[in-house]
């Protein structure tokens, strides 16, 4: 976790120049992309409540990871995706975003497959 929030410092800190503005259609895949992140959390945090029904497949949360600990993993996950996809360059912007979504939606499916629903 202290490497989770190094990278977290270091990506708010670092100086470089900044890239073009997000487009209209980028600013709302990136929104689709946060309430992906966000079902995610809660189904985290669903899997950190019920150590005794499920694991959790992140190696970096661990299989039962605390609830804090997944507050401030995805909070800070979403920080540093937010802080890259501002300073690429604008030809890179659109993969920075699609990927992630794809990854995302991904992994709220597999867990709503495995019957955590929405996490709430």
């Amino acid at each position: 976790m202290k490497k989770l929030i190094i990278a977290l410092v270091l990506c708010l800190t670092v100086s470089v120049a900044s890239a073009e503005e997000l487009t209209k259609k980028q600013k709302n895949k990136m929104l689709i992309f946060q309430g992906l992140s966000a079902i995610d959390m809660l189904q985290t945090i669903k899997i950190a409540k019920n150590p005794t029904i499920w694991g959790e497949m992140n190696p970096i949360l661990g299989t039962h990871p605390a609830v804090g600990s997944v507050v401030l993993f995805f909070t800070a996950r979403n920080v540093i995706h937010y802080v890259v996809v501002k300073k690429v360059p604008a030809k890179y912007k659109d993969a920075f975003i699609n990927i992630p979504i794809i990854g995302q939606g991904f992994a709220v499916a597999w867990n709503i497959g495995n019957g955590l629903g929405l996490g709430f």
